[in-house]
């Protein structure tokens, strides 16, 4: 869980600021979004697969 201690002499926008950031770090957000609905085995093998298939095609139509 991300705390953030808001003091007196703090601005509410810095504040929200730094929570931003730290959720941004902790990778909160894709975390949600990956388990927002469920995804079989198969399904993950074939997106993993997929996205390496591209990163090597990429690699080879940069030269």
């Amino acid at each position: 869980m991300i705390k953030i201690e808001v003091k007196n002499y703090d601005n509410l926008d810095e504040a929200l600021k730094r929570f931003k950031s730290k959720v941004r770090k902790a990778r909160i957000i894709e975390e949600v979004n990956k388990r927002a609905h469920y995804t079989s085995k198969s399904e993950l093998r074939h997106r993993q697969k997929r996205k390496k298939h591209l990163s090597v095609e990429r690699k080879i139509n940069f030269r």
